[in-house]
């Protein structure tokens, strides 16, 4: 398999190093899925590379990490949203789990996941209920 590179240049990037510093007009180059360089502009050496995106009047940073969701929960949403969790727990979420079906959990973790790494999630830990949990699991893959 070739080796691919992916060049993102003219953005402001907001790294998560130790000098949490902001890089206007930076460039972020990845190399075969692995960040190789980090800079300005000017200061990264990109001659050659498979796909630049102009990330120009925009902000890079590193993905989210959402520590907490329930991918199910996803076909329910909105519903009941006016009660206090308990009564929404009781006559919502609890009832419905009895009738999902292992394809349903599948279908609304699929959805979750378009969901979380649309909003720049790229980690996820989904506290799932025991039942149908293998179907979340083989959503991911």
């Amino acid at each position: 398999m070739a080796s691919k590179s992916l060049l993102i240049k003219g953005g402001t990037i907001i790294t998560m190093d130790r000098e949490r510093r902001i890089i206007q007009d930076g460039v972020i180059l990845i190399e075969d899925g692995r960040i190789t360089s980090v800079g300005k502009s000017n200061e990264v050496t990109h001659e050659k590379v498979d796909l630049k995106i102009d990330a120009s009047k925009k902000y890079v940073f590193p993905g989210f990490i959402n520590c907490h969701t329930h991918m199910f929960q996803v076909l329910l949403r909105d519903v009941a949203m006016d009660m206090f969790l308990l009564d929404w727990l009781k006559r919502s979420i609890w009832p419905s789990i009895k009738h999902l079906r292992e394809e349903d959990i599948y279908a609304a973790a699929k959805l979750g996941i378009i969901e979380n790494i649309r909003s720049g999630v790229t980690c996820i830990i989904d506290n799932q209920y025991p039942r149908n949990y293998e179907a979340s699991v083989k959503a991911i893959y």
